[in-house]
């Protein structure tokens, strides 16, 4: 196949990158490495002028900081979306696509139809087709729907790939996202700090910070974390549930050596992952997954930079975690609070036991790097495996 033009579609751009974008702004990175003959495109449909000042404010310093992408490497477009049409964006992007040999959409929850030569979704987990595309509420003939439009769908991890063939009842192909961890940070000294990175929500998949707070004022209760300090990092939007689900968790904590750094920057995110000896992942615990499979952590981007920064990692079991950390060797999946704050202990208090693991961690975390990012995702576009 002889590519020419690549487009990514990100998704509609907000006040800060996310992990959606940092996934789109990689594969847009991998493609012009798959493809060095290719001009690449990445979408933000824009509504509004302001939001094209904000991507060039926000978005593209952080991309040529932190990526070391420059202009020559894909270029960032932002489409109006027209406010005088029905279901606009979804004409919007069916138009863009058009011109595009490869078209790849990394939009979360995204229904776009897509009309470029060659079509891939890449899913972070599959939501419930409407009836009218798939005949039921679950899974159903995807030939009637937009994923029709879509030769190859990827997944990012196994555990998306199985709800992707019982939601959709399609096949996928798994390219693991690359963590962005810059070289170095991984000397930074040590501090007696847990640290747990999650958006502040309880929408899609809630990342639980409530279970990590009682988790840690148990230990401080018991005298087992004396001089040590719990850190919750992750992004805050404004909507009433999200203001009200912080103000909840603050006074949970308060009087408790705990820690809230809602929407740092990238350079302070690295920082504290960088000095933090363990890391928490709670997403998915209290959950039936069987039968809310999206409440459990679709991968856990989060959790493998962590570990190359050299925090031993301990989430619970299930969701992508499962497939990151090989349990008891580079980190500890629990099932229970009680094995979070076991586990937790054994940590704390072996200074040989943490150092090895932390070292095990790191490696783990290479099997999850962009040379494997790139590797993969050529593979699948390649065989077009699905």
């Amino acid at each position: 196949m002889d590519v020419k033009k690549i487009g990514v579609f990100a998704g509609l751009p907000i006040r800060e990158i996310r992990g959606a974008d940092i996934l789109a702004i990689q594969t847009a990175r991998g493609l012009a490495e798959i493809f060095p003959g290719a001009s690449v495109d990445l979408i933000f449909p824009i509504s509004s002028p302001n939001q094209e000042k904000l991507i060039k404010m926000t978005y593209s310093p952080i991309i040529r900081k932190y990526f070391g992408i420059t202009p020559e490497t894909f270029r960032i477009v932002t489409p109006l979306i027209p406010k005088t049409q029905d279901n606009a964006l979804k004409h919007l992007i069916s138009d863009e696509s058009r011109w595009y040999d490869i078209f790849l959409n990394t939009a979360f929850q995204s229904d776009h139809p897509a009309r470029g030569r060659l079509n891939i979704y890449y899913c972070m987990f599959p939501f419930r087709m409407p009836r009218s595309q798939t005949g039921n509420s679950w899974a159903g003939d995807n030939r009637h729907g937009f994923l029709s439009d879509y030769r190859l769908v990827l997944a990012i991890s196994a555990y998306t790939k199985r709800w992707i063939r019982e939601y959709w009842d399609t096949g996928s192909c798994v390219v693991y996202p690359p963590p962005h961890v810059p070289e170095g940070m991984d000397h930074h000294r040590k501090q007696n700090w847990i640290t747990s990175i999650g958006r502040f929500s309880v929408t899609i998949n809630p990342k639980r910070q409530d279970v990590l707070i009682e988790a840690f004022i148990d230990l401080v209760e018991s005298g087992l974390a004396d001089g040590w300090k719990l850190l919750l990092i992750g992004y805050q939007s404004y909507s009433a549930s999200s203001r009200e689900y912080m103000a909840m968790l603050e006074e949970k904590a308060c009087g408790y050596p705990i820690e809230f750094h809602p929407s740092v920057d990238r350079d302070t995110l690295n920082s504290l992952l960088a000095q933090s000896r363990i890391y928490w992942h709670a997403a998915g615990y209290g959950a039936d997954l069987s039968r809310e499979p999206w409440k459990a952590e679709h991968f856990g981007i989060s959790l493998v930079e962590a570990m190359a920064f050299g925090a031993v990692p301990i989430a619970f079991n299930g969701g992508g975690p499962a497939e990151i950390i090989e349990d008891g060797r580079s980190g500890y999946l629990w099932n229970t609070p009680g094995e979070l704050r076991y586990f937790s202990r054994e940590m704390m208090e072996d200074e040989r036991s943490w150092r090895q693991m932390a070292e095990q961690a790191k490696q783990r975390a290479k099997k999850f790097s962009y040379e494997e990012f790139v590797h993969s995702l050529a593979d699948c576009i390649g065989n077009g495996k699905g």
